[in-house]
This record gives structure tokens, sequence and C-alpha cells, in this order.
């Protein structure tokens, strides 16, 4: 063997065709790559959304129940204020029954009349 003859001979169609390959499959799993990195954004997009949209509900329902709580609190402020009207009142009914009790009673004490009985054709009898 002398220098410069030829060793082994490549055979540069199949070393294309294996180039071809590999660079299919790098293509293939760049587009893969691709999409599972979209995917990715789009789902951390929609989670996002999904906790935007939740918090504005939860807002929401939060101011609707502030306005019961308030609204409660109000019609319970009334009740109450309505029921220690009604005990003024009634004190005072009381106080003045009292009053005008003993009254009433000596009325009926000094205008009595005797009871009359009533007869079978409607008349009344004196006892």
């Amino acid at each position: 063997m002398e220098e410069g003859d030829v060793l082994f001979a490549i055979d540069l169609e199949d070393l294309a065709s294996i180039m071809e390959e590999k660079q299919n499959a790098i293509a293939r799993i760049q587009t893969q790559v691709d999409t599972i990195l979209a995917n990715e954004e789009l789902a951390r997009q929609r989670k996002a959304l999904e906790e935007q949209r939740a918090r504005e509900d939860y807002d929401e329902l939060a101011r609707h129940e502030d306005t019961l709580v308030g609204r409660a609190a109000e019609a319970y402020s009334q009740i109450k204020d309505e029921i220690g009207e009604q005990r003024e009142g009634s004190l005072r009914k009381t106080a003045d029954i009292s009053a005008v009790q003993p009254m009433r009673n000596w009325r009926m004490r000094c205008s009595r009349r005797p009871m009359r009985k009533r007869m079978p054709n409607g008349r009344g009898i004196r006892r």
C-alpha cells in the first residue's frame, strides 16, 4: 500500500439519505416541541383566564353578600327600634290603664243594677 491509495470508499448517496432521515426526524421532534410549548402556553393562558374569572365571580358574590348583610343589618336595626318603641308604648299604656283601672272599678260598683232574668216570651223581669 502506498501513499494516496484509496483505503475505503464512502457512498455519499447512503450518507445523504441517512442525513435526510435524521433531519426529518429533527424537524418532527422540533414540531412536537413547538406543539408542546404552544399547548403549555395555551394551558397557562386558560388557567390565568379561569383564575381571573373566578376572582371576578368571587368579588361580585362578595359585593352581593355584603349588600345582603347590610340590608339584613338595617332590617335588624329597624325591627329592634320598632320593638323598643312598642315596648315603650305598651309601658305607657300599662301606666295609663293602671291609673284608669281603679276608677273603672269604682264606676262598675256604683252602677250595678240588679240582674234581669229573661222569660221565654223575651220580656225581662226584675229580681
